[in-house]
């Protein structure tokens, strides 16, 4: 998969680039370890059904690249920031039967934003 390779060579060269010991803290848009719910489903497709991962899939990929994980998790105000990226993002803005139905028929039971701390050894 195209995506999850430029994924990887970006954490390798930040891995590369990052002095030993070096702390490095990621956020990005992920989905909870559940089924899609069904009603949400038909609504996910493209970008939203390929480029978003689960934290263990990007704990897998940090480690897989040689981080050590410090901590990682769900932000529990996930679903305030998806809200605020709805007000904010003009793509929303200009499509609101797009991404902003989507977050609101998902109301936080897939959808998530979630955090990696990790370190260079």
């Amino acid at each position: 998969m195209q995506g999850e390779t430029t994924y990887r060579q970006c954490l390798v060269e930040v891995q590369r680039i990052l002095k030993h010991g070096a702390l490095f803290g990621y956020g990005d848009p992920m989905h909870l370890p559940v089924e899609i719910p069904s009603d949400l489903a038909p609504l996910i497709e493209g970008d939203w059904a390929t480029c978003f991962v689960t934290l263990d899939e990007t704990i897998d990929a940090f480690i897989a690249v040689g981080f050590e994980i410090i901590e990682a998790g769900y932000a529990t105000d996930a679903r305030l920031w998806w809200e605020e990226f709805t007000q904010h993002s003009p793509e929303c803005k200009a499509n609101p039967n797009g991404d902003t139905h989507i977050i609101e028929v998902d109301a936080n039971r897939w959808v998530s934003f979630g955090y990696v701390i990790a370190r260079k050894p």
